[in-house]
């Protein structure tokens, strides 16, 4: 098992570092990418991240600050305020994607097709068993 503690902390280094470029925190990555389809308002994002309202707004204040997000306010409910990536955070996504791919991609360069293929079959496995443990608490 500390193998997996140590896969785990490898990764997040290598995430974190990859990150860092963009001047981006994980959460605050995770929080554009679920703007990536829709905008949702921040209770919404709050329920999502499973943390308070003023925890996400705090988070959007220092996104709209580097321009990548915009608020929105509802036509029909002034309490309700929607999160949308700005306009050019979606060309910045396209450019983060293709270097995600290219950094992570260099760390499986080592392993071949066929231990590719069976790591994907474990992960997945463990994946579907992780969501079968934790079904019950939603």
């Amino acid at each position: 098992m500390s193998s997996m503690g140590e896969l785990q902390r490898s990764f997040a280094t290598s995430r974190d570092g990859f990150l860092a470029q963009f001047k981006l925190s994980r959460p605050q990555m995770d929080l554009l990418f679920s703007l990536k389809h829709n905008q949702l308002s921040t209770g919404e994002l709050a329920k999502k991240f499973s943390v308070t309202s003023s925890a996400v707004s705090q988070m959007v204040d220092q996104l709209e600050r580097k321009g990548m997000v915009q608020r929105v306010p509802d036509q029909n409910d002034r309490r309700i305020t929607y999160v949308k990536l700005a306009d050019e955070t979606r060309k910045v996504f396209e450019n983060m994607r293709n270097k995600f791919i290219t950094h992570f991609g260099e760390r499986f360069s080592d392993i071949d097709n066929n231990e590719l293929e069976a790591l994907l079959a474990i992960l997945t496995k463990t994946v579907n068993s992780i969501g079968k443990e934790t079904a019950w608490k939603k």
